[in-house]
């Protein structure tokens, strides 16, 4: 769902440490994000364990109402993590990035089941080779964010990608 329309209000946190969405039929549904056009400055990132990364930037352009579609999600970002801290209490460890010489950055992690990449990717109607994504390129996707833990005293969560969509500027 486009994360314009979504409500902090309308999440909710289960006993499992699940997020959950309530949607105007009151139905609990797993908390999924669209996001505005997204840059991908580095390229595909792995750790040792195989597992795969992207960062993505909120690249600002010339386009003002990109500009502000970039704020807005970072608002959005910023205000699911206020939620979980206020529900657990804790301290949360965001996968927000910010420096004061570039663009902010989402950390994200690309979805693998028994070592199988599971994260759709497109470009246009097409499906396209995850493994293609270089850096420069200008995708959105669609994000979950399902599970919350702690660890040492903090929660941590992580931005899940579902599906990319490989976009121009």
């Amino acid at each position: 769902m486009d994360f314009k329309v979504l409500k902090v209000s309308n999440l909710s946190l289960d006993d499992n440490q699940t997020i959950h969405y309530t949607n105007a039929k009151n139905e609990k549904k797993k908390l999924e994000i669209v996001t505005p056009l997204l840059h991908l400055p580095f390229g595909i990132d792995k750790d040792t364990k195989m597992n795969y990364y992207l960062n993505l930037q909120l690249r600002k352009t010339n386009c003002n109402n990109h500009n502000h579609e970039l704020f807005l999600f970072l608002k959005f970002l910023e205000s699911i993590e206020s939620f979980i801290k206020t529900e657990t209490g804790k301290e949360v460890q965001s996968v927000i990035r910010k420096t004061p010489k570039y663009d902010t950055i989402i950390n994200t992690k690309v979805l693998k089941n028994y070592n199988k990449l599971i994260t759709e990717t497109f470009k246009g109607p097409e499906n396209f080779n995850f493994f293609n994504l270089k850096s420069g390129m200008n995708l959105k996707a669609q994000l979950i964010i399902d599970k919350i833990w702690e660890y040492n005293d903090k929660i941590f969560y992580k931005l899940k990608i579902q599906k990319l969509f490989l976009e121009s500027v």
